[in-house]
């Protein structure tokens, strides 16, 4: 919800600088005083200004545990159309994840939520990335079917259900963090 209100701010403010910014060029095409159309001209730039900066960047998802032999592009490319940007981490690969062994975690940025992958066969505990940085947390399971399940801030879904589901079910996880 927050995302789709922030969207329809940018755009008005978009909107409306391109409609001030063609009545300055009309102002001027109709030789119109210089100082009217310089009015116009400076509002146009300054709501160009706003929303550019008011609204700043979009949120950032951290996604951890991607292989480099497995192609998760849908899902990524599902989320960053979503309107968030991408902050990965290959989450523990040999080791513990650092957060598990009491140390800070790595990754960058302050991530909105973040989307694990479950890979098939693993049994060792999952990243604590919710838990690090107080954010909701999607466990994605690969060639799993599994429907939506949310406890709190924590959720699963199967990866078999497509990156649409993902992102819908990290969309209700937002919403009810926000809430």
């Amino acid at each position: 919800m927050e995302r789709e209100v922030r969207d329809v701010r940018r755009d008005v403010l978009l909107y409306g600088s391109a409609i001030v910014l063609f009545g300055g060029v009309v102002l001027w095409a109709a030789q119109a005083p210089w100082e009217v159309t310089a009015v116009a001209l400076i509002v146009a730039g300054v709501m160009l200004l706003a929303a550019a900066v008011a609204l700043g960047p979009p949120p950032t998802v951290l996604v951890v545990g991607e292989r480099e032999d497995e192609d998760l592009a849908p899902l990524r490319e599902t989320i960053r159309r979503e309107g968030f940007r991408l902050e990965r981490c290959p989450g523990p690969d040999d080791g513990l994840c650092p957060v598990l062994a009491g140390k800070p975690c790595p990754a960058h940025g302050e991530p909105v939520a973040a989307v694990v992958v479950h890979h098939p066969g693993e049994t060792g505990p999952l990243p604590p990335c919710g838990e690090a940085f107080h954010i909701p947390e999607l466990v994605v399971e690969e060639d799993s079917d599994r429907e939506l399940e949310v406890v709190g801030r924590y959720g699963r879904v199967g990866l078999a259900r497509g990156p649409e589901e993902a992102v819908r079910a990290l969309d209700r996880m937002l919403a009810g963090a926000a809430a």
